[in-house]
């Protein structure tokens, strides 16, 4: 019969302080800040459902190839910052294709954030893709439409 070895309880405290140095090192990292660029502010995600179908419902429309965005101008002046919300159906792929997507929609929205007008409402919708594709270039061509649109409705 072979010999087994014995984890020894000095090994198992061992093994736990050295995954309690590793877990504190992790925690300090410092996020540089192009990465710290790239996450959407909490302030800045649309939440609320009745906010998601005020923009989508009442809000300017524009699509293009793999997305539709609806940008929502709130009548009411406040210092609100802007906030953005995602729609991601099942129809864009399964659940890894779909959480990419959402993650790079995020990334290419999260800088845009600060050019949108003060408390308007921000809905992105995917739509089916068909391969690989440059979000960040279509998302913010996407934006920009939003608010010249936006814009010329509210001058008229």
């Amino acid at each position: 019969m072979a010999s087994v070895p014995a984890w020894l309880p000095a090994q198992d405290a061992q093994f736990s302080l050295l995954a309690a140095l590793r877990a504190a090192q992790s925690s300090q990292r410092k996020v540089s800040s192009a990465q710290e660029n790239l996450v959407l502010p909490i302030d800045a995600r649309l939440t609320a459902s009745s906010d998601f179908a005020r923009a989508t419902k009442s809000g300017t429309r524009v699509t293009s190839q793999h997305f539709v965005g609806y940008l929502y101008l709130s009548p009411v002046t406040n210092n609100a910052s802007a906030k953005c919300g995602l729609i991601i159906s099942k129809s864009t792929g399964g659940s890894v294709k779909r959480h990419r997507i959402a993650r790079k929609v995020r990334h290419a929205v999260a800088p845009q954030i600060s050019i949108l007008p003060t408390g308007s409402l921000l809905v992105i919708r995917a739509l089916a893709q068909d391969g690989d594709i440059n979000i960040a270039t279509e998302i913010s061509d996407l934006i920009a439409k939003l608010i010249s649109r936006a814009e010329k409705a509210t001058v008229k």
